[in-house]
């Protein structure tokens, strides 16, 4: 008995969406990962008007030998005293200036801002010795260190470092905090609940958002800033900068370089015609504008400088004709994620033709 073959195909429309789909999924996931493999740690705190100044106080400031500043000096209600002297002059704010009320004020909202940083670490009592990357480090009491305290930005100039303590922080007599690998004082914050003291010959880096009073013991010198929002600030011969973040380095973009001219050939001046002296008894060829009843003489010269008998007009290409082209400068290779998720792209494709190709049963008719 004759009958007819036929067969049926699975429609591949389900399982094309379904590989899709998955594509999708995992280059979203890849690319997500790569935009957020490094963070930066907390949101930089604002100071406002308050980053215009070295030195800012409440309860007074009071100054002894040489203070040498690149900021603001301004305290209010209580003003600035002492026999020292504050370089460069001109830049000590008294009580009635408009610009330290308002340093106060934004000096109050950084405060609030540090303290409710949210946490990503915890510290001991002392912490010389320690290497902290980007993030917000608690201290529950009183924080002391001695030594040194590395920052460590991680190849990542925009990290935040912000150390809140809820008592008073005490740096040791020549201890320092040291930034490394991108770190920048511009974003490091210390929010101290307490007095803050910083003993003789310590260099110290970052922004101090002080509850109570700040003291800067002899020849203390500072990164950063000495900022109090109810205390008083006891300064001593130190060397007060204020931090200037660097600016981002531009990504490179890819240039075309500019098409390069060909040399242009001289054109081959005509041969002077000669023609034999009428009157000369030499027999010796005379060119037409010699007067002299000489030997010829031919007008041309070789491009290369050397004389010849006739000019050739050429061009020796002695530098003159480009041996290369510029190619375009190196930006870099594509992501590494898009390597895989391309091989995912094919490997979708191959099963949505395999599934369109397969046949699932046969019926006879």
């Amino acid at each position: 008995m004759s009958g007819t073959t036929t067969r049926t195909r699975t429609p591949a429309l389900p399982l094309a969406a379904a590989l899709a789909a998955m594509t999708a999924l995992l280059v979203a996931v890849a690319v997500s990962f790569a935009g957020s493999a490094r963070a930066a740690g907390p949101p930089d705190i604002l100071l406002g008007e308050a980053a215009d100044f070295s030195v800012l106080a409440s309860d007074g400031i009071t100054k002894t030998g040489a203070i040498t500043v690149t900021g603001l000096v301004g305290s209010a209600p209580t003003g600035i005293t002492g026999t020292g002297v504050i370089t460069p002059s001109g830049v000590e704010r008294g009580v009635a200036d408009g610009d330290v009320a308002t340093a106060k004020l934004n000096l109050g909202t950084a405060y609030l801002q540090a303290e409710g940083s949210p946490t990503s670490g915890t510290l001991t009592g002392q912490i010389g010795g320690e290497i902290l990357t980007g993030g917000t480090y608690t201290r529950s009491g009183a924080l002391d260190f001695t030594g040194v305290l590395t920052l460590d930005g991680e190849n990542d100039p925009n990290s935040v470092f912000v150390i809140q303590v809820s008592s008073s922080l005490t740096v040791a007599k020549d201890a320092s905090v040291v930034l490394t690998r991108g770190a920048q004082a511009c974003h490091v914050f210390w929010q101290i609940g307490a007095d803050t003291v910083v003993q003789t010959g310590a260099a110290f880096k970052g922004n101090i958002l002080g509850q109570n009073d700040i003291t800067a013991a002899t020849s203390a010198t500072f990164e950063g800033r000495l900022l109090t929002n109810t205390g008083a600030v006891t300064l001593d011969n130190n060397t007060i900068t204020n931090p200037v973040c660097a600016a981002a380095t531009p990504a490179p973009t890819a240039t075309t370089p500019a098409p390069t001219a060909s040399p242009t050939k001289k054109p081959t001046p005509k041969p002077t015609k000669t023609s034999p002296s009428r009157g000369g008894g030499s027999g010796s060829a005379d060119d037409s504008d010699d007067s002299s009843g000489g030997s010829g003489s031919d007008s041309g010269s070789d491009s290369d400088g050397t004389s010849t008998g006739t000019s050739d007009g050429g061009s020796d290409g002695d530098g003159n004709t480009p041996t290369s082209t510029p190619g375009l400068p190196d930006t870099g290779g594509p992501p590494w994620f898009l390597a895989p998720a391309g091989a995912l792209v094919v490997l979708a494709g191959l099963g949505v033709v395999i599934a369109a190709r397969t046949p699932r049963g046969m019926h006879r008719g």
